[in-house]
C-alpha cells in the first residue's frame, strides 16, 4: 500500500488512525487492540492487527512489535498538529516556539523516566511488559540512582495513603520491599498496588480505601515489580 496522506486512506483505516491519535492525546499512551476493536465496531482482533500493519506500510503509524501499546502516529489526521511525537514538536506544543528551551548542557541535568501502562496490565493485557511510550523529565538528583518508571494510579483503593485515581506515581523498580512500603506487584495474574507488610511466614497486602481489606499470602505467591517513590497528584 502506497499512501502519502490521510485522505487517501480507506475509511476504515482513517477511523482507526483518528481513534489512536485522540486516545494518545487524551491519555498519554496508545489504546489496546481490543479497545480499537470496540471503538470501530470490529470484533476480530486479527482484522485490527492487519489494518495496523496497513497503516505502518502506508507510513502513517510506527509500532514496536514487542510492546502492544507502543504506537506513534506518523502522519496526523489533524492538519494543525504534527504527526510524530518528536522532541522538537513537544517543545513547540508546550512553549509555542520551535526551538528547544533547554541547551545541551541543560539536558545533562535532566533525567528521563519512561511511562509504563499499568491500567493495561490490570485488564490482563501486557502484564509483564507494559509499554514505555513517553517520558517524564525530572531534575537530576531529585531521585536516587535507581531505575524508575511513571504510571497512573487506576483507582481509589489507596486513597487513605494519599494516592487517588489519576495520580501519576513514580515507581522505583525493585523486587523486595520494606514494611509499610506501597508496592506494585503481581498476585494470581493481577497487578496490585498495596501497602506491604512482611511477617514471619506470610506477607500482608492492605487496601487503604473506603473498603479496608487485608489479605495475608505466602510470599512465594507475590512478585514485586517496584515501590512507590513519589507522586504527582492529578490536577483535574
Amino acid at each position: 500500500m502506497k499512501m502519502t496522506n490521510y485522505e487517501q486512506l480507506p475509511s476504515n483505516l482513517q477511523s482507526i488512525l483518528s481513534f489512536i491519535e485522540a486516545y494518545i492525546a487524551n491519555r498519554g499512551y496508545a489504546p489496546s487492540v481490543r479497545e480499537i476493536c470496540a471503538a470501530v465496531d470490529t470484533p476480530s482482533t486479527s482484522t485490527i492487527h492487519g489494518r495496523l500493519r496497513q497503516l505502518e506500510e502506508a507510513g502513517m503509524l510506527r509500532r514496536d512489535p514487542s510492546r502492544p501499546r507502543a504506537m506513534v502516529v506518523q502522519k496526523s489526521p489533524s492538519e494543525n498538529k504534527p504527526g510524530d511525537n518528536t522532541l522538537g514538536d513537544t517543545f513547540q506544543g508546550l512553549t509555542g516556539q520551535s526551538e528547544q528551551p533547554f541547551s545541551q548542557a541543560d539536558h545533562q541535568t535532566l533525567r528521563c523516566l519512561p511511562f509504563a501502562d499499568i491500567p493495561d496490565a490490570l485488564s490482563g493485557e501486557g502484564t509483564k511488559n507494559p509499554g514505555a511510550i513517553q517520558t517524564w523529565l525530572l531534575p537530576q538528583g531529585l531521585l536516587k540512582n535507581s531505575d524508575y518508571f511513571v504510571t497512573v494510579m487506576p483507582d481509589d483503593s489507596m486513597i487513605n495513603r494519599q494516592l487517588s485515581a489519576g495520580d501519576h506515581l513514580i515507581i522505583r523498580r525493585q523486587v523486595t520491599a520494606d514494611n509499610n512500603d506501597i508496592i506494585i506487584g503481581l498476585l494470581d495474574g493481577e497487578v496490585l498496588i498495596r501497602t506491604y507488610t512482611k511477617g514471619l511466614r506470610q506477607v500482608r497486602l492492605q487496601v487503604e480505601g473506603d473498603d479496608f481489606v487485608v489479605v495475608s499470602i505466602d510470599p512465594e505467591d507475590l512478585t514485586i515489580y517496584g515501590v512507590v517513590a513519589g507522586l504527582l497528584h492529578s490536577l483535574g
